[in-house]
């Protein structure tokens, strides 16, 4: 099973863009250094916008999996709650 380009592309992109900032990022150069055809790039990725949505969407959810839940419906101490998911976020 071959592994799916998009990733490459997306390794690419960091790496591009660390060193010279977004602004000077280019699609050409996206698909050169992942090693794909530039219409492989453009076919996962339709635009420059797309791709840094694409990398930048698992690091929004990253902070959401550790927040802390709700207390169960019917539980009467709210005021342990809030405290209790300060000091896990302060973590």
């Amino acid at each position: 099973m071959t592994r799916d380009p998009s990733h490459d592309i997306l390794d690419a992109a960091a790496e591009l863009a660390e060193q010279g900032g977004y602004d000077k990022v280019r699609l050409r150069d996206v698909a050169k250094r992942a090693n794909v055809a530039l219409a492989t790039l453009y076919k996962r990725f339709p635009s420059k916008e797309t791709l840094l949505a694409a990398e930048i969407a698992p690091q929004q959810r990253a902070p959401r999996a550790r927040a802390p839940r709700a207390p169960a419906r019917g539980d009467r101490r709210p005021r342990d709650w809030r405290h209790s998911s300060r000091s896990r976020l302060a973590a």
